[in-house]
């Protein structure tokens, strides 16, 4: 859904411009997924998509750690925001990353029954790395949800349990900003 979109979005749009460049800068799309489990169906397909595409599996090998700080730091967020600032998830701004690699943004907002996932893209190629990414951050809502579902029987997560059947017949909602999507 979202990657299609993009890339029927970009081809649209690359028409008008220069050849040289082959890029869109300040681009924005939208993409709402009826509940968490539609969303996790796409996200399953992507890899299939790729399949035995050279490029996509080296993508995936070489931004495996980038992947990993990204998701480590965002679950990092949710338990800090629980521990110290007692902060209910279902209310809180606060799941946050910010990096200086090509995926700079990342937040996270549970409210009124949705799921909300921002992404800021610094730069993305949108055949090389655009898969990748996208995979990855899809099924950032999938295992922050199972996250929050492991840690339900801790004190500081009690407000959590009632929460889980909720964000899993969330809608979701993703928004994808570019500073560059590119094809060179």
């Amino acid at each position: 859904m979202i990657l299609e979109k993009i890339r029927d979005e970009f081809a649209q749009l690359t028409e008008t411009i220069q050849e040289d460049y082959k890029e869109i800068l300040g681009y924005n799309v939208k993409c709402t997924f009826e509940n968490v489990e539609k969303l996790n169906e796409y996200t399953a397909t992507l890899p299939a998509k790729y399949a035995g595409d050279k490029s996509y599996d080296e993508k995936l090998f070489q931004e495996e750690a980038h992947y990993g700080k990204l998701k480590y730091t965002l679950l990092h967020q949710i338990a800090e925001s629980k521990f110290y600032m007692k902060e209910q998830v279902l209310k809180s701004r606060k799941f946050v990353v910010i990096s200086t690699d090509c995926i700079s943004t990342v937040q996270l907002i549970f409210r009124d029954g949705k799921i909300f996932l921002g992404v800021y893209f610094r730069s993305s190629h949108l055949d090389n790395l655009l898969p990748v990414d996208t995979t990855f951050l899809l099924n950032m809502v999938q295992e922050t949800i199972s996250y929050l579902e492991s840690r339900i029987n801790e004190p500081t997560f009690e407000d959590v349990a009632p929460a889980l059947e909720m964000l899993k017949n969330a809608e979701v909602e993703v928004a994808f900003n570019f500073g560059s999507l590119h094809t060179y």
